[in-house]
């Protein structure tokens, strides 16, 4: 695998690629190496269908009893055709696109390329997409029936793929893309948001691909380089939340929201050093939460801290989860819980990191999850569907679920290789 996916969802390797083997001493080293979520109608009533005026005098023309019956047989057929069909529709409810929702298959991808499905905890492990061709990084729609993933034919080379849930009905639904690294469903699984590389310039696009694979890739006609955290933001996915700079290199990079048709493009957030890391944004589109490295008072001066901004008022905050986040802890990659209610995170003292729980308004400090790991290892970590779960992915396979409510943590007797993204199925009827 040659490109690079961001640290939200996959390894530690785009992290350790930009932010080398450890915290520089001094600001200028640090910034040179830090890179860059109807009702259906009601059946009609069998009055229609059936003979109400049961007083009524025979026709003459009526039909013979055996013919009645034949009919009224019919009828019940079709009555129970159309519940067969309820039910079978039932079954096929879809979530909304944010918000809690039912725990489904995980998926992740192995190292020779396949695509692997596990049960939501974790057990009956099964290849679902397999073949000669190398396949990585599934990403569920928000309605959890199908997933898109790479094929990368040749390094450098990526197609975007979709399936359905279970792995069937793989087809492409781009041609290949100069060094693709980032996709996002949009909030009605109807678009996806890609993000590659302009052959020739080097410079990063934003291109939009129809899910159904009918309308032609659509490149956003942009004045800045498009980093690797696009968001469609909710509900409706009107705009796309991103990060952008001048150039690849440059260190600096603003805050960035866009029309899906490449109109209205505003500037969100300053432009600043090292800032911006990590987006996540919460489920009602107006909170993000963000991983800047700026001044504090460890002794080199400088460390990661995490950011909440209010997306309305413009009010950006520096909140601390671990009371010795300031001088000897660092704090890196917010992610929101379906609900918007609780951060996952991770905590860095030294070379060692630690999963870590907290109120989303950082009103309160961080609970650790699970066992220590190098902050440089390969690690994903995300929670469940319906926020009660945190997984958390080290190395090639050492998975851990833990209880939120609780924090007890069970370690799968069967790793999930490559932990890329839960399904989200829709909740069961009270």
């Amino acid at each position: 695998m040659t490109t690079r996916l961001d640290l939200d969802r996959t390894l530690a390797e785009w992290f350790r690629a930009d932010a080398g083997e450890a915290l520089p001493d001094y600001l200028d080293e640090l910034v040179d190496r830090v890179a860059r979520e109807p009702q259906r109608r009601w059946w009609s009533s069998p009055e229609r269908w059936l003979p109400v005026d049961v007083t009524a005098r025979a026709s003459t023309f009526a039909l013979p009893r055996y013919g009645r019956l034949a009919i009224v047989a019919l009828l019940i057929l079709a009555i129970a055709a159309a519940a067969v069909f309820a039910v079978g529709s039932r079954n096929q409810r879809v979530p909304p696109p944010f918000g809690p929702a039912a725990n489904g298959s995980i998926v992740s991808w192995s190292q020779s390329g396949d695509i692997i499905a596990a049960d939501a905890d974790g057990s009956n492990s099964r290849i679902i997409v397999g073949g000669p061709s190398f396949d990585f990084a599934p990403w569920f729609s928000h309605d959890g029936t199908r997933f898109i993933f790479w094929r990368e034919p040749t390094a450098g080379q990526d197609l975007v793929m979709v399936a359905n849930a279970d792995g069937s009905g793989v087809r492409a639904l781009t041609d290949t893309l100069l060094y693709a690294d980032w996709f996002e469903w949009s909030p009605a699984d109807d678009a996806i948001a890609v993000v590659h590389t302009q052959a020739g310039t080097g410079k990063r696009l934003l291109s939009i691909v129809d899910a159904t694979g009918k309308a032609p890739l659509h490149t956003l006609d942009l004045p800045l380089g498009v980093d690797n955290d696009v968001y469609w933001l909710p509900p409706n996915g009107d705009e796309l939340l991103f990060t952008a700079r001048d150039k690849p290199e440059d260190p600096e990079n603003g805050l960035y929201a866009v029309k899906r048709d490449g109109t209205a493009f505003r500037q969100v957030a300053p432009v600043a050093s090292s800032h911006y890391n990590n987006l996540a944004v919460a489920l009602d589109g107006q909170r993000i939460a963000f991983s800047n490295v700026e001044a504090d008072s460890s002794g080199n001066g400088i460390g990661w801290h995490i950011h909440l901004r209010d997306l309305a008022t413009g009010s950006d905050t520096q909140v601390t989860f671990d009371p010795r986040a300031d001088g000897e802890v660092d704090e890196h990659e917010p992610i929101f819980s379906p609900d918007g209610t609780q951060l996952l995170l991770w905590t860095q003292t030294g070379d060692t990191g630690r999963l870590a729980v907290a109120p989303s308004d950082g009103t309160s400090h961080a609970r650790s999850l699970g066992p220590p790991f190098l902050w440089d290892d390969e690690y994903s970590y995300a929670f469940s569907p319906d926020g009660r779960t945190a997984i958390l992915n080290i190395g090639k396979g050492t998975t851990w679920l833990f209880d939120l409510e609780s924090g007890k943590g069970t370690r799968l007797s069967e790793g999930i290789p490559n932990f890329a993204s839960w399904q989200r199925l829709a909740q069961p009827l009270p």
